[in-house]
This record gives C-alpha cells, sequence and structure tokens, in this order.
C-alpha cells in the first residue's frame, strides 16, 4: 500500500553526496589533521554552505592573494621576468597563476575591448588602400580580434621553436621549457598591452592610430630583450653583457618578424584567392 504524501518517509541521501561528518575533509571526506587536507590538498577552511559573505570573501581574495593571483604573476613577470621563469621551471608554481590561463584571460579582455570600443589598428585612410583590401584587413582583424588568444598559444610553439636553439646553451632549457617560459612572457606582454587601448581606441583608424602600434611594438621588443638577457644571466655563467643582450634582441626580433609575416600577409593571401 502507497503512504499518504504527508507522511511518506524522504529518500535517503545517497553516500557520495551525503555530508561528511564534522572533522572531514568536504571534498575527499579524509579526516583533517590541519589547515588543508592531506590528501586532495583542500583547504580545512571551505564552507559547507555558499554564502554572499563568503562570495564576497573570496572573489578579491583570489585575484589579489600572492599564493595564485594574476597582479602578483603579472608584476613579477613585468619587473623579473628571468627570475620568475627560473622560479617556474624550477618548480615554483604555487605562487605564479597558470600562463596559458592568464593568455586566455587576458585575450578576452582585450577582444572584449577591441569590439565595444570599435578599435581600428591601422590607418582607414592610407593611400593605395582599396575597397577591397580595407573590407579584407576589417575581415581579417575580426577574425584576430576574436580568436586572439588561442592564435597567440598556437604561437607558442613557433616562439619555442625560435628560442631553443639560440638559448639552449646559455640557458640548458629544453624546447619544452622554451615553451614555457614563451608563454609567460606572452601572458605578460598581453596584459601591459591592454595600458595602450585608450589610445588606440581614441586614434582609432586614424594615421596617429600607427603610432600607438609602434609604441607598443618597440615596448614588447625592449621587454622581451630584458626577459631574455636575464634568464641568460641567472642559469649561465659569467659572460658580457652584449651576449645576452645581443641572443635575447634576436629571439625577440625573430619572433616579431615571423607573426608579421604571417599576421600581416595574411590579408593579401585572402585578397589573392579571392580575386
Amino acid at each position: 500500500m502507497l503512504a499518504h504524501p504527508a507522511t511518506a518517509t524522504p529518500a535517503a541521501t545517497p553516500a557520495h553526496l551525503a555530508p561528511p561528518p564534522a572533522g572531514h575533509c568536504l571534498n575527499c571526506h579524509h579526516r583533517l589533521a590541519g589547515p588543508f587536507c592531506h590528501h586532495c590538498g583542500q583547504s580545512a577552511s571551505v564552507p559547507p554552505r555558499i554564502t554572499a559573505h563568503h562570495l564576497l570573501h573570496e572573489l578579491p581574495h583570489t585575484i589579489w592573494h600572492v599564493d595564485h593571483g594574476i597582479v602578483y604573476t603579472v608584476r613579477e613577470m613585468l619587473l623579473r621576468p628571468g627570475l620568475s621563469i627560473k622560479r617556474f621551471l624550477a618548480g615554483e608554481r604555487k605562487p605564479f597563476f597558470h600562463p596559458l590561463s592568464l593568455l586566455i584571460l587576458v585575450g578576452g579582455v582585450s577582444a572584449f575591448l577591441f569590439g565595444v570600443f570599435h578599435i581600428v589598428p591601422y590607418d582607414t585612410h592610407q593611400p593605395g588602400l582599396t575597397p577591397r583590401m580595407q573590407e579584407v584587413q576589417q575581415q581579417v582583424l575580426h577574425i584576430i580580434q576574436r580568436f586572439q588568444a588561442w592564435l597567440s598559444i598556437l604561437f607558442l610553439p613557433v616562439s619555442a621553436t625560435i628560442a631553443t636553439p639560440l638559448l639552449r646553451r646559455r640557458t640548458g632549457y629544453t624546447w619544452a621549457e622554451q615553451l614555457v617560459a614563451a608563454a609567460l612572457m606572452s601572458g605578460a606582454v598581453a596584459t601591459a598591452g591592454l595600458l595602450f587601448i585608450p589610445a588606440m581606441a581614441f586614434w582609432s583608424g586614424q594615421a596617429a592610430v600607427t603610432k600607438v602600434a609602434l609604441a607598443m611594438t618597440l615596448a614588447m621588443l625592449a621587454y622581451k630583450t630584458f626577459g631574455y638577457a636575464q634568464l641568460q644571466a641567472l642559469t649561465a655563467g659569467p659572460e658580457r653583457p652584449f651576449g645576452r643582450w645581443g641572443r635575447g634582441l634576436l629571439v625577440a626580433v625573430l619572433e616579431y618578424v615571423v607573426t608579421i609575416v604571417v599576421f600581416g600577409g595574411l590579408p593579401f593571401v585572402v585578397v589573392l584567392l579571392t580575386r
């Protein structure tokens, strides 16, 4: 006989959904013996229920806390890129935000701002620019802006391939380690690039915007040169500064040239294929 709804016994909570006893980890249900679970690493102070107060506390803590903060990672990479890369590759991962996650996050913010302010990073009134070429440039620009983060990630193996033969003897880092170094520096460059967006928005599509783009390019080349030079100084024996800075500049310039050849030549390829 079926029980009346008002007096029916509630269904038992499945074992894997039941809350653990007090003093046990909320994630893996192992007994706690300190501020963190020795089995899965989760904090012992995680509240059993999420409240508005918890969200307001966790949001700034997650972003700003030095253990895994974006601000800490960007600050260290901009001020001490070589040292930060060496620390990361030596296994000191906890203080740093994941480099690929940083690239995706900053790329998304950049694409959003470019779209909101309708930024055109070149002079639309330059002589010789036909309507067809201008249309193609707009299409390519839209694709690059939309998938900026993923294109940056896809370009990382190219950066590692350029850097490895030039820096392997001085740094001792393999191709995979150079790829991580490139990811860390690319994340810092992308974040610093956000500072140029107000000027690019103000002079969007005008001749002055090309000067802003040039300033951003020179700043990027100077930063990468500094980063690669510092990395060599920390991982190799004594050497004249010219050697370290020369190799760093060479890597930075080659990366930039390949980027220009690939992305700068893309509009012309599209025009030729769609004639």
